[in-house]
């Protein structure tokens, strides 16, 4: 699946004490606004302990930057009216713009059929349909056997840390995921609600790598839920179905977190074994369902499966008008400093699951007025190399 971007890119090279940041620009008419084409915004990173060191601004000057990545708030204020600001509060779950960014959440429609080696849902039987003449699914439709197959996918890797350095850093490596499946059942027939439906599974496709000519692919079943007639809405409308066994959320082992040293992001040094491998083709986590029934006395429809972060994001999911305020009125609140020109959103995204919160809380704040989001990448995952066959950047 293909994600379309509309953020600043910028890379870094965290080199000594001053971190050089590169805004790679892509013009949108909010930015052309704010930012004469004619100066291309430079900004470096200032650490918090030099910035009232009036050495350090001269020789910002100096140099030629004509942005400073730093904390909005009163202590910095003054010390930075006179510059440009990339605005990066994220010190506290309290500093919304960065904390929602933070989270995760991704929606995977059921009636796309996309190929074995690309992101998104595949099927090996049923068929597109529309439910009640409105919304297009999957459908099981003229099945009239069991099938392990009716859906699996979309095989992506996901996060298994926040990028929350200055605050909950016990919860950074405890990212617990709620997956839902959105499905109508049509019961034309009347089957007892005692009866089995589907199976409802999550599951994780990895390649464990012994050495260098020792590798093998193993799926690992993180839930599974067997959905029976009554689990449906008796009038056939959709029902948005979780995993209850025995709880509705799902986490990755500690031996497939990321460690935290840079060099090691993408997976262990080559002589670290095992390694464990999610950022292949046909790798990943999937949202699978089997059809159980033997006859065609019910239909299954799926719309959509998605999938948001327990600490974060699920906060937009129960409520995303109170969601939707707090980022609003926080970003308000800086009004008064003309001189930030973006915020600065999560740290380089590694997952489909960050997109998705990023392009939300940059709508919200544009919103009302308020300074576009910028999102940075790091190189190492841009064209030259794709996450689960699939180039992140698009």
């Amino acid at each position: 699946m293909k994600q379309k971007t509309q953020y600043l890119y910028y890379l870094y090279y965290p080199r000594g004490w001053i971190i050089i940041a590169l805004l790679l620009f892509i013009a949108t008419a909010t930015a052309q606004e704010q930012t004469p084409p004619e100066e291309f915004p430079i900004a470096t990173p200032v650490a918090d302990t030099l910035i009232s060191n009036p050495d350090l601004f001269n020789s910002f000057k100096a140099t030629g930057f004509n942005t400073i990545w730093q904390r909005a708030d009163n202590t910095t204020k003054n010390l930075l009216k006179n510059y440009d600001l990339l605005a990066v509060n994220a010190f506290s779950k309290m500093e919304y713009i960065y904390h929602y960014t933070t989270g995760y959440y991704s929606k995977w429609e059921a009636e796309k059929n996309v190929e074995s080696n690309r992101v998104g849902f595949k099927h090996q039987v049923g068929q597109p349909a529309y439910w009640q003449d409105t919304v297009l699914c999957w459908s099981t439709r003229g099945l009239r056997a069991p099938t392990c197959s009716l859906m699996y996918g979309p095989h992506y890797r996901q996060e298994t840390r926040y990028k929350r350095w200055h605050y909950d850093q016990a919860n950074q490596k405890n990212v617990m995921y709620i997956p839902r499946f959105n499905m109508a059942l049509s019961n034309t027939y009347s089957v007892a609600d005692s009866e089995d439906v589907c199976i409802i599974k999550v599951v994780y496709r990895y390649v464990k790598e012994n050495s260098p000519t020792s590798r093998e692919h193993i799926d690992t079943v993180f839930m599974q839920r067997t959905l029976k007639v009554v689990d449906f809405d008796e009038n056939g409308k959709f029902t948005m179905i979780k995993f209850n066994d025995p709880h509705d959320w799902y986490k990755y082992p500690p031996q497939f977190i990321l460690p935290e040293k840079i060099d090691n992001m993408v997976g262990p040094q080559p002589d670290e074994y095992p390694r464990y491998i999610d950022w292949e083709e046909y790798t990943g986590i999937q949202f699978c369902v089997d059809w159980l029934r033997e006859d065609t006395l019910c239909t299954l429809y799926i719309d959509y499966v998605d999938v948001y972060d327990n600490n974060g994001w699920h906060e937009f999911i129960d409520n995303p008008d109170s969601v939707a305020y707090k980022l609003k009125t926080y970003a308000q609140g800086f009004s008064d400093w003309h001189n930030i020109k973006y915020w600065l959103g999560t740290n380089e995204p590694y997952t489909i699951d960050a997109y998705t919160p990023i392009h939300i809380v940059d709508s919200l704040i544009r919103s009302v007025g308020a300074p576009p989001l910028v999102v940075h990448f790091d190189p190492s995952w841009w064209h030259t190399f794709n996450i689960n066959g699939e180039d992140e950047i698009e």
